[in-house]
């Protein structure tokens, strides 16, 4: 496909409460209820093998797949996609 894999592999998130959560090493509290296998992605971040960063969520384009959005913004991101109709 003519893509480049060389590490890091980008992540954009629209939660800035995920983020810092990806971000921050330590233990609280407040986050002992995640389950282990979630902390994975803070080891990739860490190792280089991912990056994450934010998108605000008016240009989050794969909230096409995940939401029902109004006409104008469905239609928005179908383009930003590279989508058309058949």
């Amino acid at each position: 496909l003519g893509l480049d894999t060389s590490p890091p592999t980008h992540i954009s998130v629209d939660n800035m409460g995920t983020i810092a959560f990806a971000h921050n090493s330590g233990f609280h509290a407040r986050s002992k209820h995640i389950d282990i296998r979630y902390h994975f992605i803070r080891d990739t971040i860490t190792s280089h093998e991912v990056s994450v960063s934010h998108v605000p969520t008016n240009e989050n384009a794969a909230d096409i797949l995940t939401k029902g959005l109004a006409r104008n913004k469905h239609e928005h991101f179908i383009e930003a996609l590279g989508m058309y109709r058949a």
